[in-house]
């Protein structure tokens, strides 16, 4: 998902590289490279990503974690930390403060992060728009395809990385050894010192307000022009005030009669109603039908099954639970088919709340929105058919499966 406008400016001209540099030479007061006083350009800002949870997949008032090797089909938030571990797939990344990208993370839109600063690791891409409050560091052989941008900090562009977009640090700019720099007509604008490292390619136009050094003994490739500005007229892109709106979470009212379940008992069938906790032993199946439910705990142990039966197309399933939901390993809610146009139907009309918190165990197949007082968690091996909101955090093991079914229009 791309939610920033992408700045687009005129092409600066070409100039000849420099000469070969032995250690550091510094460019400045328009000596070197024809570089001249000039005007700032006029910026396009980042355009505010939504602030609905019913916007994301998973969502979270605190911190968000998703390991290793899941793909997530949309966007996640938060308004805490986000860390993105190995090799996660996202359509679009938004955190309110510090957001992280471990080896070969993939987000196919923008990632921002609004209040904090960005760092991504080896070989990380980014398919839309790079932004941050503070800091930006790009690993090395990362790329983005977009703009790369830190409205009050430091950008660092590290070995062998790619931005084929506009650069704008509002701080200092540092661009590595072989790192390659915008396309024609893109644009690289420093409010600090920009220090440049040999064997790098820019196509970008260079403007700096502060010093310019290149580093090393070799000479970066300038295919536009280098102009240092007079300081105070680089103007920043904004970043919006956006933070994740929160969800009114409806309370549960059980009663004191507890229900456990056995696996001798078979099938057992409870209608919708006020219940204690709820335990569904090893093995042990429980099938609801349409309704409301009220729960203090809902706790299954190892291979546990709920059974959801919605028949029609109207018909839908809610879980209140005044405490915590904890599936155990390999637990199951089974909607009941195998078509998926129908199994996505009705995920969308099954949704657990819990004033308490959700964690899953490894393995566990769950379905319908999630909306939590504190913490969700699944464990490694999820499959996830829905969506979620935490008040808490929201963390999510490596090699989940999962389905998006968005949360329920208030």
């Amino acid at each position: 998902m791309r939610w920033s406008r992408t700045r687009m400016m005129g092409a600066g001209s070409d100039v000849a590289a420099p000469a070969r540099h032995k250690a550091v030479r510094r460019l400045a007061g328009g000596l070197a490279l024809g570089m001249v006083l000039a005007g700032a350009p006029a910026h396009g800002d980042v355009a505010a990503p939504p602030s609905d949870p019913a916007a994301f997949v998973f969502s979270a008032n605190g911190n968000l974690y998703v390991g290793n090797s899941t793909r997530v089909p949309g966007p996640v938030a938060c308004n805490g930390t986000m860390l993105l571990d190995e090799r996660v797939q996202a359509t679009a990344a938004v955190a309110r403060r510090d957001l992280k990208m471990r080896l070969l993370t993939l987000v196919t839109g923008d990632a921002l992060s609004m209040d904090g600063g960005v760092q991504l690791s080896n070989q990380v891409r980014i398919v839309g728009t790079l932004a941050a409050e503070r800091s930006v560091v790009v690993g090395v052989t990362a790329r983005v395809d977009g703009d790369v941008t830190s409205t009050s900090g430091d950008v660092r562009l590290v070995r062998q990385s790619v931005v084929l977009g506009d650069v704008y640090a509002d701080g200092e700019f540092r661009g590595d050894r072989d790192v390659r720099v915008g396309s024609p007509g893109s644009h690289l604008e420093v409010r600090g010192d920009a220090l440049i490292r040999d064997r790098s390619e820019y196509f970008a136009a260079i403007m700096y307000e502060g010093t310019m050094s290149v580093l090393g003994v070799g000479a970066p490739v300038f295919h536009a022009s280098v102009t240092q500005m007079s300081p105070g007229t680089l103007a920043a892109p904004t970043l919006p005030a956006w933070k994740l709106g929160s969800l009114s979470l409806e309370s549960a009212s059980p009663s004191a009669n507890s229900v456990t379940v056995a696996k001798e008992m078979g099938p057992t069938a409870l209608p919708p109603g006020r219940y204690g906790t709820l335990s569904i032993g090893q093995e042990g199946i429980v099938v609801l039908s349409p309704g409301v439910y009220d729960f203090d705990q809902i706790l299954g142990q190892s291979d546990a099954r709920l059974q959801m039966q919605l028949p029609a197309a109207t018909d839908t399933i809610t879980l209140r639970v005044r405490r915590d939901v904890k599936p155990g390993r390999r637990f199951v809610m089974d909607v009941m088919t195998n078509d998926t146009a129908l199994r996505r139907s009705r995920a969308s009309r099954i949704t657990t709340i819990t004033n308490g918190s959700f964690r899953g165990d490894q393995d566990v197949v769950w379905a319908g929105a999630i909306l939590s007082a504190k913490d969700v968690i699944f464990g490694k091996h999820t499959t996830f058919r829905g969506a979620t909101w935490s008040k808490g955090n929201t963390f999510v093991s490596r090699d989940s499966v999962l389905e998006w079914v968005p949360l329920p229009a208030d």
